[in-house]
């Protein structure tokens, strides 16, 4: 059989699905919200379900599928819970600055990218536009008094962030779970449409041994 039929290729659908996924990835990243981690964690929780239960009732081709998706979720899900906690509160790896993991460090550049700071003071409510952390003086404050980068993390200066972090690392990690998932099941075809190849050609050789031992 010839070679190709063991090459991973991607239909046009296919492709036109993915380039849909990476817009959305983008928009739900820049626009991070409950309502985003909200919508991707029920969609991936309904694509593990399904996949799932594909891989215990279905055969063939959509079975292979199925069950590399469904392991490569769990997987990345263990890895995931199971790092270590920041303070005691949350995952490191929903702070692209703590984070281990390979996905976690891809995320913190495009964070890194999206975010806006706006640092306000605590005692007046009013934004610092001219703030810079960076400097050892800033722009005179609302009492007419200077702002040092000395006094970050005092009561009387603080940073908001847009996208929130927490929020901008829990969306970019479940959009990581659907693409690695989505990974594992196209190679799990691939393994499988390599072995139907490898037990076609041995099939074949039994039945060619065999008419040669029916001619002799």
């Amino acid at each position: 059989m010839p070679s190709t039929t063991r090459r991973l290729r991607i239909s046009l659908q296919e492709l036109l699905i993915l380039v849909a996924f990476i817009a959305l990835g983008c928009a739900a990243l820049k626009y991070a919200n409950d309502v985003w981690c909200t919508v991707l964690a029920a969609s991936v929780l309904l694509l593990v379900m399904a996949a799932a239960i594909a891989a215990l009732v279905d055969r063939g081709r959509r079975q292979a599928m199925a069950i590399g998706f469904t392991v490569c979720a769990a997987i990345y899900g263990v890895a995931f819970w199971s790092a270590p906690l920041n303070n005691g509160l949350q995952s490191r790896e929903l702070d692209p600055y703590t984070g281990r993991l390979p996905t976690t460090g891809l995320l913190k550049p495009l964070y890194e990218s999206m975010v806006r700071r706006t640092w306000y003071d605590f005692h007046t409510g009013q934004e610092l536009p001219n703030f810079d952390p960076q400097k050892p003086q800033t722009t005179p404050g609302a009492g007419g008094g200077p702002y040092f980068a000395s006094n970050i993390g005092s009561p009387n200066i603080g940073s908001q962030e847009f996208p929130d972090r927490g929020q901008f690392m829990t969306v970019g990690h479940w959009l990581w779970v659907m693409l690695v998932s989505y990974c594992g099941a196209r190679f799990a075809e691939w393994l499988y449409r390599r072995r139907q190849v490898h037990e076609a050609q041995f099939d074949n050789t039994i039945r060619a041994v065999h008419s040669n031992e029916d001619l002799a």
